[in-house]
């Protein structure tokens, strides 16, 4: 098979990944009521994913407040 699609260009790099999502629920509304405390929260949920997420492997791909998209290699090889 060959490395480049119909057109004749390059194919990109495909493979096998598990996508994790994660939230801290009622961020919003602890952030409207103390964003003093509400970074709190979030320094202490991030201190605790975080090596989580590194000694899996994970990637994290996006960070908007408290929300998290994060991408694991395939355990599949």
């Amino acid at each position: 098979m060959s490395d480049n699609d119909a057109k004749g260009g390059a194919r990109p790099a495909t493979g096998l990944a598990a996508v994790l999502f994660m939230d801290l629920p009622d961020f919003d509304r602890l952030l409207a009521s103390s964003e003093k405390d509400a970074l709190a929260v979030l320094s202490r949920y991030r201190g605790a994913v975080d090596p989580v997420v590194l000694e899996h492997g994970g990637e994290p791909v996006d960070v908007t407040g408290s929300e998290l998209l994060i991408v694991f290699g395939s355990a599949v090889t």
